[in-house]
């Protein structure tokens, strides 16, 4: 009830809007604006000149970051900025990084890959720009700052022709120490006096004592001798105090105390790092930008300080530009200003007269285009695809997530009818379907749509769906038209199926291993039977061959067995690692004589690391039976590829790996599968063969033994187009060689007593027939609380425990435990034909799968024993 009820009111929502429909809203760009210092004069007029460059983009949003570092700039408060921004900006991706001066662009260059995703950088305001020309970093471009001390000075000479000496006000730091050789260079036969070690009261009463013939040149002096910050406005109270003229480099001086200079211009360093930014974002490679290291200065003049000091404006040089210089206007005689005004009077009158017999129609329009953008934007922002027709059923609009999920464009579709541009198919059958607004326009009601339709997009793309459809009215009541609401539910069709499939095998496998686990028992008898047998009648040929028949039998159906295990992931954990080309090679090797002559064997070894950990038997198997049914599928011949390639990225669904991924392929050009196959390819026990000529376990025990060793499988198939198998598994590194070695001694049985714990009758009885023919005592028990009770009375003349798993009162392991707290260390073999869970075997010393061969059995006994008597 809850889906319908949501449904009708996504319904409602769309015949609304559907009037209102325009183009999706595009991706906004993201460009982090990092500052080296805190909000001032000169990162405000850097802000200005970005905004004026990128204030033209209504698709831009600009972060702005000041990192502060005229307080504090050591590596542990860095440190702590990256934490901030790491936590601020985790979801967030630059398109662009915009910074000014030198500590700004050394934290983004340093820390963009951790930060910000390595998005482009610009930088402005760089002093150390000759570094960067030297060698530039990849996707970085940007603006020097350079100071041309040559016109400054030219200009303060011409201002000051009887000066004696530059007084120079600095800090020492080291930008100010450049800038200040920069000017000895450019200072000619005027010698600099440079007061060191003052505070800046000090500096203040040096100024105010400075002969007014002299001049003076401001660098910089943001940090008294003790570390404390000078603000802006402190410094600007010095330099207004100054008796002599002061010039400098300082745009944000000018009119703050400093008479002027060619000043290195905030604004126009932001505008130049702006005009890149923006080319950058237009698509232009950032690497193919110039570094600009011609510094973008202005020659700036105040005009209240020109005339607070006598120096005559003429001056200055061409193009120089002046503040706080007296407006023109105010020299205009009053009469005519008083007609001017008159005339700005009445003008302004007219325009309110305008303005008010207009009101009325301003106020609906701009009513009206605003209802209008809501619901525009309301529609476009929907997650699901909205198709609208007329009453002919002809597509009338389509908004952007249906052109998407359609393939068809609102120009290309209208006018066109819906079953045309909105195809659907039964997802079994793949038989067309009605489209649901033919019937909610013959009906009059809303229609929803069956939960196994598929939507054929454009380009033949299939796409699981949910719609609904409705009939548009008039106010009149008349139907005019009807809405298409639907959504992709691809993805949660495939979760489904993919759940429906694990609980199938899972099921499927436990009851697998419940039949194993008792049939595993009765082989033991037989098989065992069967070899006692053999030793018995070996005199009597036809009595042997008999044997010998029941013994083929019983390992087939053994096989037959470890497949079921297999299916139930219930074998013992097989470690290890196998070279994949061996196991193609080996597996081809086994198929020669059962392919046709007819069928054309490929291989390609194109991975130059195949390793992959598993089982060698457990990747054969699984090549063979894949092999097997490409050989079935081409009844009159073809062509059987066996390939393999190195996978970057890892397949989807897989995480990254440090030795990475492997592909291998098995493609047929046999007769293909259709999709109901394809479906049920991997189910235990399906199978498209005659009665007799096949198990239904091949693919699924494939799906089993791949799966279980963390990879994957994916099978391409179409009717008549053959058929590939793609197994996707992680790689691992190749083992080290093994040098040989002498041979191990053969040694000879050793008697001993063993206790052998087993519920099944005939296999205890093959069991301690088997080790008393090799000369053993065999102690007996049937059940694991049995079992206990003997080894307490026997425990110094046991030497070995056998023990079955699955067992009544207690299992194998329990058992286990209760006898190695009574003597630690006891060696002890698992026998059983069904573990359960893999866990459980850990612990014993050897594992043996029922059935199992007498030699087996008594081997791992032997070992057992020899380990027990070397380790003595």
């Amino acid at each position: 009830m809850q889906y319908y009820v949501m449904e009708s009111c996504r319904l409602i929502i769309a015949v609304l809007l559907i009037s209102a429909m325009t183009a999706a809203e595009p991706h906004r760009l993201q460009v982090l604006c990092l500052h080296s210092y805190h909000p001032a004069d000169w990162s405000d007029a850097i802000m200005r000149g970005y905004r004026e460059v990128l204030g033209v983009r209504t698709d831009l949003d600009m972060t702005v970051e000041y990192m502060d570092t005229k307080r504090r700039e050591d590596a542990a408060y860095l440190d702590l900025l990256a934490g901030i921004y790491a936590a601020k900006y985790a979801s967030v991706r630059f398109d662009l990084i915009l910074t000014s001066d030198d500590n700004a662009y050394n934290f983004a260059l340093q820390r963009r890959k951790e930060l910000f995703a390595d998005a482009p950088l610009v930088f402005c305001g760089l002093n150390r720009w000759r570094d960067v020309a030297a060698a530039r970093p990849p996707r970085v471009a940007g603006v020097a700052e350079q100071v041309d001390w040559g016109e400054t000075l030219a200009v303060a000479r011409r201002a000051r022709p009887l000066a004696r000496a530059i007084h120079v006000i600095t800090d020492g730091t080291e930008t100010a120490a450049k800038n200040l050789v920069e000017l000895r260079q450019a200072a000619g036969d005027l010698s600099l006096e440079v007061p060191t070690g003052l505070d800046l009261q000090r500096l203040t009463a040096h100024l105010a004592s400075i002969p007014r013939d002299d001049f003076a040149i401001f660098i910089a002096y943001w940090r008294e001798p003790d570390g404390r910050a000078v603000s802006p406005d402190e410094m600007a109270a010095a330099l207004q105090g100054s008796a002599a003229p002061v010039f400098g480099r300082s745009e944000w001086a000018i009119g703050r105390g400093q008479a002027g200079g060619l000043c290195v211009s905030g604004v126009r360093q932001g505008r130049a790092a702006a005009n890149l930014g923006l080319a950058v974002l237009t698509g232009t490679r950032i690497d193919d930008l110039p570094l600009i290291t011609d510094s973008p200065n202005v020659a700036l003049f105040d005009w209240l300080e020109l005339g607070h000091h006598g120096i005559d404006p003429g001056i200055l040089p061409a193009g120089a530009e002046i503040i706080n210089r007296p407006d023109p206007l105010l020299r205009i005689p009053r009469p005519i200003a008083a007609m001017a005004l008159a005339c700005l009077v009445l003008l302004a009158a007219l325009v309110a007269v305008l303005v008010v017999l207009m009101r009325v129609r301003r106020r609906a329009q701009a009513s009206t285009a605003t209802a209008a953008a809501n619901l525009r934007t309301i529609l476009h922002s929907m997650g699901d695809g909205v198709i609208a027709t007329d009453a002919d059923g002809r597509i009338t609009a389509l908004n952007p997530v249906a052109e998407r999920l359609t393939g068809w464009q609102l120009a290309e579709a209208c006018g066109r009818p819906i079953e045309e541009i909105f195809r659907l198919v039964s997802g079994a059958e793949r038989t067309p379907m009605e489209v649901p607004v033919r019937p909610a326009m013959r009906t009059g009601m809303a229609q929803h749509l069956s939960n196994h339709a598929l939507l054929l997009a454009r380009d033949g793309t299939e796409l699981h769906i949910a719609d609904s459809g409705a009939p548009m009215r008039d106010p009149a009541g008349r139907t005019v038209g009807s809405v298409l609401v639907f959504r992709d539910v691809s993805e949660r069709y495939a979760l489904e199926d993919r759940l429906r499939r694990a609980q199938t095998m899972e099921a499927l496998g436990r009851m697998a291993g419940g039949i194993a686990h008792d049939f595993n028992n009765q082989l033991t008898a037989i098989l065992g039977g069967v070899q006692l047998l053999q030793l018995r009648c070996s005199r009597d040929p036809d009595a042997l061959k008999l044997a010998t028949t029941v013994e083929d039998a019983a390992e087939r159906a053994a096989e037959l067995t470890g497949k079921l295990l297999t299916l139930a992931r219930s074998r013992p954990a097989r470690t290890g690692t196998c070279d994949i080309h061996r196991c193609m090679e080996a597996a081809t090797a086994l198929l020669q004589h059962t392919l046709h002559r007819n069928i054309a064997l490929e291989m390609d070894f194109s991975a130059r690391h195949a390793w992959i950990p598993g089982d060698r038997g457990t990747i054969e198997n699984a090549l063979i039976n894949l092999c097997l049914n490409a050989r079935d599928a081409m009844p009159g011949g073809g062509r059987l590829r066996l390939a393999s390639s190195e996978l970057d990225p890892p397949p989807p669904g897989c995480a990254s790996q440090a030795d990475g991924w492997l592909r291998l392929t098995v493609t047929d050009t046999g007769t293909g599968m259709d999709a109901g196959t394809l479906e049920r390819v991997f189910e235990p026990f399906f199978t498209t063969k005659p009665t007799g000529k096949g198990t239904g376990l091949g693919l699924s025990m494939v799906y089993a033994a791949i799966t279980e060793l963390g990879g994957q499988v994916r099978i391409d198939s179409a009717p008549g187009h053959g058929t590939s198998v793609i197994l996707d598994l992680p790689r691992c590194p190749a083992p080290p060689e093994v040098a040989a070695g002498p041979t191990a001694p053969f040694i000879r049985p050793d008697a001993a007593c063993v206790l052998v714990v087993d519920d099944e009758p005939t296999a205890l009885a093959i069991a301690k027939a088997t080790l008393e023919a090799a000369g053993h005592t065999v102690l007996t028990a049937v059940d694991g609380a049995d079992g206990i009770a003997v080894f307490a009375r026997e425990q110094e003349r046991i030497r070995v425990v056998v023990l079955d798993m699955i067992m009544p009162r207690q299992d194998g392991r329990a058992c286990l435990n209760r006898i190695r707290a009574l003597r630690p260390g006891m060696p002890a073999i698992l026998v059983s034909g069904y573990i359960g869970d893999p866990e459980a075997a850990k612990g014993f010393d050897e594992v043996l799968a029922k059935p199992y061969r007498l030699e087996a059995l008594r081997e791992a006994v032997q070992r057992r024993i020899s380990q027990g008597r070397n380790g003595a």
